[in-house]
């Protein structure tokens, strides 16, 4: 967003309320969750910090890539132009990362480019599975049991493939299966199938919750599905995982969107911003690493609410200089097409 004048402005008023708050919502809490499983790792020794991370993990980027692939529309007059500025996207942060590595002592390495570091693997699969949309012929596309059931051969299969995180292909594979399953909800307006008993719903995931408090998994590989199976188990091992993995993930998000609310909120307009959220949180929270490892900040969950909040404030904050959008796309935002919808 720009910073809005005139009639900029009212441009702006009347796109938030085109816009489905229910989405939006849904958007802005799955944010809250991404940045909290972030915020985490600077305290797992808490039992509340360790079942609220694995809590997090379950299901917060399945249903992330859920919602990319439900507003994901293939258009061919544009397709090339949104897959450009996702690369560019991904390639400026890259280097804006390395640069941060030089600075600090690090050193630069332009292997980031190959393997993507920290959040930026989700753009780069993004970009796979919409092309992967792209290529397959117009039949399957209509086909949408084929998309759904393709996509969970993909993802089980691809795991006994020995590439790891370059290129974030396993992640591809892995999250494959959530994306396809968005793309054909939107199609066949399936939505409202999706949503259940909100109070049941909310029951779900806080006994899913206590499970991981009550019992310490020791393991959270299986949770991140940037590696093939034989990295860390079995083959065989790591196929079940992955398959239940696929399972409870479901589970879990199906429960959050049903306990969402579809009313619009004061809050509800930061939905718009989610790409722009995911990209800048990262570099909040390096920040907040470096000073927890120079002052040993304090950690426990409350206190990891409220750097999750103080980050989404930060970002919103920034999301008023047109500069951070600018640096996001800063030769594509010259062409046109500029305008367009973002996840």
């Amino acid at each position: 967003m720009n910073i809005f004048t005139g009639s900029n402005k009212v441009e702006a008023m009347k796109e938030r309320k085109t816009r489905d708050p229910y989405f939006d919502n849904v958007k802005i809490l799955l944010m809250l969750l991404v940045i909290l499983g972030h915020v985490l790792p600077i305290n797992q020794v808490e039992r509340c910090n360790l079942a609220t991370y694995y809590w997090v993990y379950s299901f917060h980027m399945p249903l992330f890539v859920f919602i990319s692939g439900y507003f994901t529309i293939i258009k061919k007059e544009r397709f090339w132009f949104g897959i450009l500025k996702l690369f560019e996207t991904f390639v400026v942060i890259s280097l804006i990362s390395i640069g941060y590595d030089v600075i600090v002592g690090k050193g630069a390495s332009l292997r980031s480019l190959i393997v993507p570091q920290w959040t930026l693997w989700y753009l780069v699969s993004l970009i796979w599975w919409r092309i992967i949309l792209y290529i397959l012929p117009e039949k399957c596309h209509q086909h949408h049991v084929f998309l759904i059931v393709f996509s969970l051969i993909v993802s089980l299969a691809g795991g006994f493939i020995h590439i790891g995180t370059e290129l974030s292909v396993q992640r591809t594979f892995a999250f494959m299966p959530f994306f396809m399953l968005g793309y054909v909800t939107r199609q066949r307006g399936y939505i409202g199938h999706l949503q259940f008993n909100r109070y049941m719903c909310i029951v779900f995931l806080i006994i899913v919750w206590v499970f991981y408090f009550i019992f310490d998994l020791h393991d959270k590989h299986f949770l991140y599905n940037k590696a093939y199976y034989a990295s860390h188990y079995a083959d065989l091992t790591g196929l079940m995982l992955r398959m239940v993995y696929i399972v409870l993930a479901s589970f879990l998000s199906i429960s959050f969107l049903s306990a969402v609310p579809h009313k619009r909120y004061r809050w509800t307009h930061l939905g718009a911003l989610t790409l722009f959220i995911y990209i800048w949180h990262r570099f909040i929270l390096t920040f907040l690493y470096y000073l927890n490892d120079k002052l040993g900040l304090p950690s426990s969950l409350p206190f990891c609410l409220f750097y999750t909040f103080a980050t989404l404030a930060i970002i919103y904050l920034m999301s008023k200089i047109h500069f951070f959008h600018w640096l996001l796309n800063p030769i594509t935002s010259l062409f046109p097409y500029k305008k367009g919808k973002t996840t």
